[in-house]
């Protein structure tokens, strides 16, 4: 459940991490900006955004920015929310003021794309010689917090068995509907930049509709190719395939990348059978 914390002293990259939160809080338009006021407030705020998205045709991730508040306020606030499964936090405390990004997931459409990515994962790994479905663990949208800096919760996270004694997820999927794409991509900077080198891969998936589409992509770190003095940081994420899968099922591609054409055209369709 995202209630469920993990923490990490992990060292993540305070300077980088802040600015991915500020570029991302800049494309949230105004109406959805809001100024932490009390509990009551904020929950009556969020319930118009749920119902607008429960009532909306097309589904949509909505996020909504909310100035002046602590986890503990945002907690208390969205606890006992009956939507509190469709909604994962960002929270920034080194911005001038503690902020946090409330995003706001559209129910089963979101659910679907999300279970869709981790039984793709999940088979493929069983597939691997001395392997089998036991191998990895789902750790669901735990939240990770860098200590007195920022938390975050994300969509699916899965864990290597082998792993003991380290919270963070080997993989993390982030989902978004309709939104835009540069979200996603900050979504999964945050967690290569503050696992401390855990968390390996971060695959992100955006759907949107009329017509329908699939864009996916695999971020990791890789070696700084910018790197010209000892400070600079050795590895940096970045963006190692890019997948856009049509309403048919198809992409462009003529080679196999992180999921094959066969793999694409499945994922597509249980996917876009839902709209």
């Amino acid at each position: 459940m995202a209630t469920r914390a993990r923490t990490q002293d992990n060292g993540g990259d305070n300077t980088c991490s802040h600015l991915l939160f500020e570029e991302a809080a800049r494309l949230i338009p105004e109406d959805h900006n809001v100024i932490y006021t009390t509990r009551n407030q904020l929950r009556k705020q969020m319930r118009q955004i749920m119902k607008s998205i429960d009532q909306a045709e097309e589904k949509e991730t909505v996020r909504l920015l909310v100035k002046g508040t602590s986890q503990q306020a945002i907690d208390d606030s969205i606890a006992t929310l009956p939507f509190r499964g469709s909604l994962r936090v960002w929270l920034e405390n080194n911005a001038s003021s503690p902020c946090a990004i409330i995003t706001f997931l559209p129910g089963l459409p979101h659910e679907v794309t999300v279970d869709t990515l981790q039984r793709e994962i999940w088979h493929k790994v069983s597939m691997i010689p001395g392997h089998d479905h036991r191998s990895i663990r789902n750790v669901g949208s735990c939240r990770y917090e860098v200590p007195g800096r920022r938390s975050k919760e994300g969509d699916a996270g899965l864990r290597c068995r082998t792993r003991v004694g380290d919270e963070w997820p080997n993989v993390m999927i982030e989902v978004g509907y309709s939104e835009p794409l540069r979200l996603l991509r900050f979504d999964a900077q945050w967690w290569l930049l503050n696992s401390g080198g855990r968390t390996r891969l971060v695959i992100i998936a955006l759907v949107n509709q009329n017509p329908n589409s699939l864009h996916l992509e695999t971020w990791e770190q890789v070696p700084n190719p910018n790197r010209r003095t000892r400070n600079s940081p050795p590895t940096v994420p970045f963006a190692t395939n890019k997948i856009d899968v049509d309403s048919a099922g198809t992409h462009p591609s003529a080679t196999d990348i992180t999921f094959s054409t066969a793999d694409l055209a499945g994922i597509a369709t249980d996917i876009f059978a839902d709209f």
